[in-house]
C-alpha cells in the first residue's frame, strides 16, 4: 500500500498546526515531544520506525524540542 498524503490532508494539516501552536504557546518541551512523536507515529510511520529501530528516536525528539524552544 502506498501512503497518500493528499488523501489525509484534512487530518494532517490541523494536527500539524496544533503541534506548531503548542510551541508558540510555550508548552513544556516534553509535551511538545510527545505530540511530535504521536504525529510521526500516525503520519510518518516509516520515518518513526527507522528512528525507533535505529536507536535515534529519543535524540531526534530531544533535538526537535530544543529547536522549538530556541525559536521562541
Amino acid at each position: 500500500m502506498v501512503y497518500d498524503t493528499l488523501a489525509e490532508y484534512q487530518k494532517i494539516v490541523p494536527d500539524a498546526l496544533n503541534t506548531g501552536r503548542m510551541g508558540m504557546n510555550r508548552k513544556p518541551g516534553a509535551e511538545i515531544q510527545k505530540t511530535i512523536q504521536q504525529f510521526a507515529m500516525q503520519y510518518r510511520k516509516v520515518t518513526y520506525t527507522n528512528f525507533l529501530t535505529g536507536g535515534r528516536l529519543n535524540t531526534y525528539l530531544a533535538g526537535i524540542g530544543r529547536q522549538a524552544q530556541e525559536h521562541l
